[in-house]
């Protein structure tokens, strides 16, 4: 489909200006609906007829431009062209004169020589006929030139046209806090200049020479990564991460095919730990028989059962159910009792409700020796209890104490934490595999090592049958799935990486691998469930340290994860923004309607011209406040 003599033009049909395809497009171009880009193309160029005839330019500017105006030069910056440069016979000449010197040493020539005909300089409102100049070296055996850039005169020279910097900068922050569309705007600049008495600007002017002389712009703009990409708290050692994926994704027709992240070059690792030794109960009947018992009512016959299940496979259980028994409470146990049970037998991961580490050995030496009526009355004690296993202060809050039935499930608990860390530590992974590396922007987090080759790799549908959690993704047809975004919880982005298959825990968990020294302490993600899962059967020993949280929008759907993952649940984290990402991804959803259908090097691009800007917003905030 293409534009002929200001008509739609199919070169499919036999009936090339009436066939169906023709028909549908019209209707399309007529709806108020979102169109993608190459339409916005097809529409443009009926409005020009020689659109199709255009050859893109090579852009002469080659310096880089300061994303703010310096100060000294705002007055230029908004002053009309023609009140500072010089006129001949109506036309700009540009530049004046040349001060440098030339690599061999010598000066370049006071007099210059035309660079071709006069060239249309366009600004938002106004349109000036330039006359660029060529300055030559003085040394005749050199051929060094220098061609005018116009960067000093805050122009984009493209060669048979100029574009001022202020049009442009217009464009982009429309871009940035609207999501406006390049042929939108494009649309509404046209219909300001006829306003204006340019009668010649759709003769000179089109949709294409406006988004070139973008590209070429955004490609020039200097984005200062410490500037934008590195939170003045956290810097380069991230200790707590915010981390999503967003559905914004270019054409599949640009993906690169398989995912190179997972090596093969390496034998398998087999450092990971079994999801069945990561859980509490192992013994399915007796899960069920404890359900059964925190939800409805047992028989006698199905409580000896449980008990006797207990004695065999699960000793530490034993005490409680004596308790229970003794209590009355055989057919149904206590209120305050319920969702206790209900948390213990989730097969979840028992390190996500007991995090290893020094604090948590210091909590069970002093629970072992402190008498179990006093736990209560130490507030320090309480407070530790509450930070580390928020499960079992609220049960020691209701009850008074921490009985000696509660210690042996908590002892046992503590041991089922420890163990998957109890390998050897990886020893694949160490080598770069810079090819993998392209489809990733983390300017300031660069590549330490190598993702690594685990045995887990190969074993998938084994470790997706012991997954409970389900997290649902809507797939585009067309498009990939879109970015992984990855912030510090002061709202900082330090960059992403492309989805071109199904968002999966595979993606943070090479990011972090790859990039980070060490795991983080906080890792916030809405299927933290899962990606802790998987980076135990991987490297344990690399995210020993690390808890994997869920934020407090998402943890509705996590029916099935233990309590422990809740973000809300540690009071030392009230106050952190955990839904970070999803706040971000939000604001970039406005740009849906034209990012899907750039080039992916476009899309790149842009992608880091809008993290990079809303970033450095919050990092001048937190200047401001005194950080």
């Amino acid at each position: 489909m293409s534009a002929r003599d200001g008509r739609l033009f199919c070169h499919t049909c036999s009936f090339h200006r009436h066939c169906q395809h023709v028909k549908d497009i019209n209707i399309l171009m007529n709806s108020e609906q979102d169109l993608p880009e190459a339409l916005f193309e097809l529409m443009e160029s009926l409005l020009v007829s020689s659109s199709f005839d255009e050859v893109k330019p090579q852009p002469i500017s080659k310096q880089k431009i300061d994303f703010d105006i310096p100060i000294l030069l705002q007055e230029r910056y908004s002053s009309l062209v023609n009140t500072y440069c010089r006129t001949e016979n109506g036309v700009l000449l540009f530049p004046e004169k040349m001060d440098q010197v030339c690599e061999c040493g010598s000066q370049f020539n006071v007099q210059s020589i035309p660079s071709g005909p006069p060239r249309y300089l366009f600004c938002k409102t106004n349109m000036f006929l330039v006359q660029m100049h060529t300055f030559l070296c003085t040394r005749q055996d050199c051929d060094s030139r220098i061609e005018f850039d116009g960067a000093e005169h805050f122009l984009i020279n493209m060669g048979s046209y100029l574009v001022h910097h202020a049009l442009l900068r217009d464009y982009m922050f429309h871009l940035l806090h609207s999501g406006t569309s390049m042929f939108n705007y494009f649309k509404v600049w046209r219909q300001m200049q006829i306003d204006h008495g340019n009668t010649v600007f759709d003769q000179q002017m089109s949709y294409r020479k406006f988004r070139w002389a973008w590209h070429t712009y955004i490609n020039l703009l200097d984005l200062p990564p410490d500037k934008g990409f590195l939170c003045p708290i956290c810097k380069n050692e991230l200790s707590e991460v915010v981390m999503d994926g967003t559905s914004l994704g270019y054409h599949q027709r640009y993906t690169r095919g398989q995912d190179s992240s997972i090596s093969e070059c390496s034998l398998p690792t087999d450092c990971g730990s079994r999801h069945i030794d990561r859980i509490l109960i192992k013994n399915k009947q007796l899960r069920n028989l404890l359900g059964k018992y925190s939800r409805e009512c047992l028989s006698q016959e199905e409580f000896s059962l449980l008990k006797s299940i207990a004695r065999e496979d699960a000793d530490f259980m034993f005490p409680f159910l004596v308790y229970l028994e003794n209590e009355g409470c055989a057919a149904i146990p206590p209120a305050i009792y319920k969702s206790f049970i209900i948390e213990i037998i989730k097969p979840s991961a028992v390190c996500g409700i007991l995090h290893p580490s020094p604090e948590l050995d210091e909590l069970q030496n002093h629970l072992e020796h402190t008498p179990s009526e006093e736990v209560l009355f130490h507030p320090e004690l309480m407070r530790l209890l509450s930070m580390q296993c928020p499960v079992f202060c609220k049960l020691v809050a209701s009850i008074g104490c921490f009985p000696l039935y509660l210690l042996s499930i908590f002892q046992k608990m503590v041991q089922v934490a420890k163990a998957p860390f109890q390998t050897a530590p990886p020893k694949s992974g160490q080598t770069l595999n810079e090819d993998s590396s392209d489809l990733s922007f983390f300017p300031l987090l660069p590549l330490i090592r190598d993702r690594g080759n685990y045995k887990a790799d190969g074993e998938r549908k084994l470790e997706e049958s012991t997954q409970f959690c389900r997290k649902p993704t809507v797939h585009h047809p067309a498009l990939i799935p879109g970015i992984f975004t990855l912030f510090c919880v002061h709202g900082v982005c330090y960059g992403y990486s492309v989805m071109e298959s199904a968002e999966s825990v595979n993606i943070p968990f090479t990011i972090m691998r790859r990039r980070l020294m060490e795991g983080p302490q906080i890792v916030f993600y809405d299927n933290s469930c899962k990606l802790h899962s998987y980076c135990l059967n991987r490297d344990p020993l690399f995210f020993k340290s690390t808890w994997f949280l869920i934020d407090r929008l998402h943890w509705k759907n996590h029916t099935a994860c233990n309590i422990g993952y809740n973000a809300d649940m540690y009071p030392q984290l009230h106050g952190k923004n955990t839904q970070v990402a999803e706040q971000y991804n939000a604001r970039i959803k406005k740009m849906k309607h034209h990012l899907p259908y750039m080039t992916k090097e476009h899309f790149m691009k842009h992608m880091e011209l809008y993290l990079w800007y809303h970033s450095r917003n919050i990092i001048r905030k937190m200047h401001c406040s005194g950080v």
